[in-house]
């Protein structure tokens, strides 16, 4: 039997390509193998659709976009990373869900678009909020490099994934985590 801070499980995914249905094929395989844990599913990377997304409207706006609207498509892409996990998940009957980066995000950041930082205090209350009573009845799906600064704009963290790690592990009471890579 294991206790509330060994029985929760991170899975870390650092970068994957949503247009191939076998890598999010390969997570929901990750979470079957732990299915008897509480699981979060951080993404902390982006794939080559987002590489698209950034190159696209970096060529259409002839390199003029500011950082505020290149993050929102950012966030966007990967909200649809999230959006399929969640999919391919409930597809194999398990229960999971998303945060929805625009309406519920528990990652604060300090700045504004282009070099954000996480806020760690805020960061753990909002996750202790919005994540911690899930987990006991579903899989979440965070898109943790999307954030929401003091004045509630997207903001992208740059920052290492790591950091935000140890801050989700601390908010969660919890030691274990992996990188499904």
């Amino acid at each position: 039997m294991y206790s509330k801070k060994d029985n929760r499980l991170i899975i870390e995914i650092p970068r994957i390509n949503i247009s191939e249905p076998s890598n999010i094929l390969n997570i929901t395989h990750h979470v079957r193998n732990n299915q008897n844990r509480e699981i979060l599913i951080v993404l902390t990377g982006y794939g080559n659709f987002t590489d698209h997304i950034a190159k696209l409207a970096y060529e259409s706006s002839h390199n003029q976009i500011e950082f505020k609207e290149l993050d929102e498509l950012l966030a966007l892409s990967q909200l649809l990373g999230a959006q399929l996990i969640t999919t391919a998940l409930k597809s194999q009957k398990l229960n999971a869900e998303y945060i929805d980066p625009f309406r519920d995000n528990p990652v604060s950041t300090i700045g504004n678009s282009g070099n954000p930082k996480i806020s760690e205090t805020k960061t753990i209350k909002e996750v202790k909020k919005l994540i911690d009573p899930k987990l006991s009845n579903s899989i979440v799906i965070l898109c943790a490099l999307i954030g929401r600064n003091e004045k509630g704009e997207t903001t992208i963290i740059k920052e290492n994934p790591d950091k935000i790690l140890r801050i989700l592990k601390k908010a969660l009471n919890t030691r274990s985590h992996y990188s499904a890579r």
